[in-house]
């Protein structure tokens, strides 16, 4: 019987480390939230219009038969 007694109290113990483990956890996350939403709040977030992409394209007066410089053919 009392190694059951021991056992209960060796268990009551870890309880009381794990729920304290808990708490400091719980603590750490609802700051960590409270800074993610202060940063969100600050920073402009990006539209959601659609941007379309750059377009390389050669101008007009340019000729497309040109052979470039040092080619040998």
């Amino acid at each position: 019987m009392n190694n059951l007694e021991e056992e209960n109290q060796m268990l009551r113990e870890q309880m009381a480390n794990m729920q304290a483990k808990v708490e400091k956890l719980t603590g750490m996350v609802t700051t960590m939230m409270a800074t993610q939403n202060q940063v969100s709040a600050s920073v402009p977030q990006p539209s959601n219009a659609l941007v379309p992409p750059p377009v390389s394209f050669a101008p007009f007066s340019a000729s497309q038969l040109v052979m470039p410089e040092g080619c040998p053919w």
